[in-house]
């Protein structure tokens, strides 16, 4: 992620988070959509606009979202996990676990941008420890 900043990351972990449990839900109803309204375009514009958030409104998005993730994850039932989805033309299973689909850089480094104090780099420890107590615990990845 050259060139951007913490919140740039928060923004990141927040976004993603989110787009997979839009994933989620209209997996449910039986229907693809892209992970952001407007494909990859609208999650840069998402995460630039994102970034320019006073920090006590990033930390709040970044705690909150995984509330919301939750939720969604929580209504997938066993039979559900091999539903399709946009993301990554994949399924739920392989969109939400960890060391897949948006998370496959959770297992990369060991450091992360916080852990660095540097406020650029990587941020798959930062995401991994963030969105952990949110995965749902009927995943088969479990």
């Amino acid at each position: 992620m050259p060139g951007w900043s913490r919140a740039h990351v928060l923004s990141h972990i927040e976004g993603g988070g989110l787009a997979l449990a839009r994933q989620a839900r209209y997996a449910l109803r039986g229907e693809l959509i892209e992970p952001y309204d407007g494909g990859r375009p609208a999650r840069a514009a998402a995460i630039e606009a994102g970034a320019l958030r006073e920090a006590a409104a990033l930390r709040e998005a970044v705690r909150a979202a995984p509330a919301e993730a939750s939720a969604a994850w929580a209504a997938v039932g066993p039979a559900d996990w091999s539903r399709p989805v946009r993301h990554r033309d994949g399924d739920l299973r392989s969109a939400l676990r960890p060391g897949g689909g948006s998370w496959r850089s959770t297992r990369r480094t060991p450091g992360s941008v916080t852990a660095r104090g540097t406020g650029r780099g990587n941020c798959a420890c930062t995401c991994w420890t963030i969105w952990r107590p949110a995965y749902p615990r009927t995943c088969p990845s479990f």
